[in-house]
């Protein structure tokens, strides 16, 4: 009942959320990966890709684990507090990607960008029901080439919806199992899980070669 009665209200914080990485996280995102990119100097941009994936889901999935320490009686407080901050590295890890494959953070499309990536499987069935048919990969270059801008506007005034319909369902799984302190490991899980798939989305939507396989 607290889900239903938020969400909209929870469409409006991930907007804003995603909203204030674009406009406020760039510096440190290229300092972040400027600083891994110089300690693991034998890595190419895919492996680094997979480096910031790896860091970021890490640091997810305790996320989870904390929120998970209260078990049920703590969900109403847990699970929104658990988005924002879940929501926030999501977007920042695909701010980081883009990066690392050469895009500047300073690109007006980032906001739409991170949406469909966080979308993950679900952007494609929406695509879908906009009329538009495109390949199993979603990309930034098959994006570009479909989409109009109005398409596109109509594209991401969706995703919100789905993005949150995708956090509920996932949420209500683990909080189903969840008992004080022991849930922490499956909170761990779930989020980290969630993070890899978003962190693999984001490294096929920016990857050059991913582009190429279209």
């Amino acid at each position: 009942e607290i889900i239903r009665e938020r969400f909209q209200d929870l469409k409006g914080v991930l907007n804003k959320v995603i909203e204030r990485v674009v406009t406020t996280d760039p510096t440190h995102i290229r300092d972040y990966v400027d600083k891994l990119r110089l300690e693991n100097p034998e890595l190419d941009d895919d492996g680094l890709a997979k480096l910031v994936v790896s860091r970021k889901a890490l640091k997810n999935g305790c996320v989870g684990a904390f929120g998970s320490l209260g078990g049920a009686f703590a969900l109403p407080v847990a699970v929104p507090a658990e988005w924002l901050a879940t929501w926030r590295i999501q977007a920042n890890m695909a701010l980081a990607i883009a990066y690392v494959y050469g895009h500047t953070l300073e690109d007006r499309n980032l906001k739409s960008d991170i949406l469909l990536i966080m979308a993950g499987d679900a952007a494609l069935s929406t695509l879908k029901d906009v009329g538009i048919e495109v390949t199993q990969r979603v990309t930034r270059n098959a994006i570009q080439s479909y989409l109009t801008e109005e398409v596109l506007k109509k594209l991401i005034a969706s995703l919100p919806k789905v993005i949150i319909g995708r956090t509920t369902r996932k949420a209500s799984q683990r909080f189903m199992r969840l008992v004080p302190i022991a849930s922490a490991p499956v909170g761990f899980a779930f989020d980290y899980a969630a993070a890899k798939a978003i962190g693999k989305a984001a490294i096929h939507y920016y990857s050059p070669d991913e582009d190429s396989k279209d």
